[in-house]
Parts: C-alpha cells; structure tokens; sequence
C-alpha cells in the first residue's frame, strides 16, 4: 500500500479490495473496477468484476465509490464490530477536553493497538492499516 493513495482507498486493499484496472482483465471490462468483497448494502447499484484468482465473476462498485472508510460511519461502523475495535475520547486527567483526540484501538489476547487521531473515523482506518501490517487483522467476535 503506497502513502500516496487515499486513505479509504488504502483501508479497501487492506480488506483484500483490488483495483481491477491494475490487472489484466477480459475484453468485455473496459473501465477501472474496484474488486473485493463488498458488503450486501454495496451490491444493489453493482458492476461486475473479474475474480483472477477464483476466477468468479463478483458484483462490485466503481473505482470512484469506494466505500468512504474514513468519513462514513456507515460503512466504517460495521468492520469497527467485525474487528472487534474500540472508539472513544482520550481522557485527560479524567477529563474529556473538547480537543482531545480520539482512540482506536483493539485489546484482545495477543492483539493489542491503539491508533489517536483528531478524527474518530480516521483513527480507527489507520488502526486497521496497522494490524493489516502486522499481519493481525482478522475477524475478531467478541467474547461472550
């Protein structure tokens, strides 16, 4: 993943996303395409996609509406609860100041991260780029 890329862009290939555009694909698909597993609220206004590896054809959206990981809680709420990860204010001596950052961050047995940004949706795309790093980025269900 290139820093110059933007940062939802970056969250996609995180979750296995591949811009279509950067392999080859079959005649019929002429413009850029974004493949991956996009979630069931993706699929109603789809495109179809080539697959290379599994060689399946996959309902996907364009290159320009991938999901805005890092501003729409819509699409960024759900992988918070499939990874498990937690967002809040960070305290100052038990404070909440108005200006204090947000944290996201994820405690569980061997997986401990935690990412602060000023924006929550921010800080909780550059924690999933790190566990994607490290290699720990998997569903995480909670405990019971």
């Amino acid at each position: 993943m290139s820093d110059d890329k933007p940062l939802h862009i970056q969250v996609a290939e995180a979750l296995g996303w591949t811009n279509v555009g950067e392999v080859p694909v079959p005649p019929f698909v002429t413009e850029p395409h974004w493949l991956g597993d996009p979630p069931s609220w993706v699929k109603s206004t789809a495109i179809s996609a080539i697959d290379h590896e599994t060689g399946t054809v996959t309902l996907t959206r364009g290159t320009q509406t991938v999901p805005r990981y890092d501003t729409d809680w819509s699409a960024t709420g759900p992988l918070i609860e499939k990874y498990n990860l937690g967002v809040g204010r960070v305290a100052v001596d038990g404070q909440y100041p108005r200006f204090t950052p947000w944290r996201a961050a994820v405690c569980l047995p061997g997986i401990v991260f935690s990412i602060e940004h000023a924006q929550p949706l921010v800080a909780v795309c550059n924690l999933i780029l790190a566990l994607h790093t490290s290699g720990k980025l998997h569903h995480n269900p909670p405990s019971n």
